[in-house]
């Protein structure tokens, strides 16, 4: 198996089945998968839920291949994942060289990241889909002996070919060679506080905090998990600190899935995640991942940092660094 493909539904009317708009999404869909279908073999497994095989069916049907449906494939509520069913099911496809699998919500946060551990000997980061979306695992990517994929180093990020890894961000073109120079200097085996929500902005102030990264941009990922790699060259990542899920878990999301890809990528995994009411004073923290406008007093965010790490004030104080990187 070359790719194993996990998408969810289509969005569906109040009888439960594939409503006029859940079938233009999963038509979409398949458009991004007809390449694949002249790679080699193609198999669509689907839930029985009706929604999901009318969902399949579309793929199938642009796909020229007919879904199988399986029960273990159903989950929602009172109807609990079945991983280890299903990945026995995946091995008895194992000959197809893509494999994709029509299912709900719970199989979408769960599948991608057990099966990646359990068949793949790695790790793949946490996503939450939308109706009509899909995750797809490169079941073929290179895996070293200790288990972990390839790792980002500041060898590799400065060796030949580094003027390359540049990115496009809210302020300019920003050197990734400059810019990690920069970071070690500022964090000098230290914390390094990395926000993946709005703007690239960078502070060189605050109790445990020394440099902090903020962007939501999705090309700068690659880039923010090079510094990252850096950092945990001289410094393991050990804890990382999150928002408090029901208060931004609409946006907050995405940002999480990002992270935890670039800390996956990384091959860094045993990481503490812990939410952002707990922290304490004196406790060290590696990582932040914080919603946008939590520099806006009154923002309890806001209130949180300031209180805890000294962080507040004027954020265009944050901006140094990654200005003293843009290409010119």
């Amino acid at each position: 198996m070359k790719r194993l493909i996990i998408a969810r539904h289509g969005e569906y009317d109040h009888e439960m089945n594939l409503s006029t708009y859940g079938k233009e999404q999963m038509r979409k869909l398949a458009q991004t998968l007809i390449p694949y279908a002249t790679e080699g073999t193609l198999c669509v497994l689907s839930s029985t839920a009706p929604r999901a095989i009318q969902s399949a069916e579309v793929l199938g049907q642009a796909l020229h291949t007919e879904p199988e449906t399986y029960e273990s494939l159903w989950s929602e509520t009172d109807r609990p994942t079945q991983l280890n069913a299903v990945l026995a099911l995946i091995g008895e496809h194992e000959n197809c060289d893509t494999l994709i699998i029509v299912t709900h919500l719970e199989y979408t946060e769960e599948l991608p990241q057990y099966f990646a551990r359990e068949v793949l000997g790695t790790s793949h980061p946490f996503v939450s889909l939308k109706k009509g979306e899909m995750v797809e695992i490169n079941c073929q990517t290179p895996v070293n002996e200790s288990g972990e994929g390839n790792r980002v180093t500041i060898d590799t990020l400065l060796g030949d070919g580094a003027e390359e890894h540049s990115y496009e961000t809210g302020i300019g073109r920003v050197s990734a060679e400059n810019y990690v120079r920069q970071l070690k200097e500022y964090a000098n085996e230290r914390l390094l506080g990395v926000y993946l929500f709005g703007s690239v902005v960078t502070q060189g102030y605050g109790r445990d905090l020394d440099i902090v990264v903020e962007t939501s941009d999705d090309v700068f990922l690659q880039f923010a998990s090079q510094c990252i790699g850096t950092l945990d060259g001289f410094h393991p990542i050990e804890k990382v600190l999150l928002p408090e899920y029901s208060m931004y878990w609409d946006y907050y999301s995405p940002a999480l899935a990002r992270l935890q890809y670039a800390l996956s990528a990384l091959g860094i995994s045993d990481v503490q995640m812990s939410e952002l009411a707990t922290i304490v004073p004196e406790e060290k923290v590696d990582i932040v991942c914080l919603p946008v406008g939590w520099n806006k007093k009154g923002n309890h965010v806001y209130n949180l940092l300031e209180e805890n790490f000294g962080l507040g004030g004027d954020s265009k104080l944050l901006t140094n660094i990654a200005h003293s990187c843009v290409k010119t």
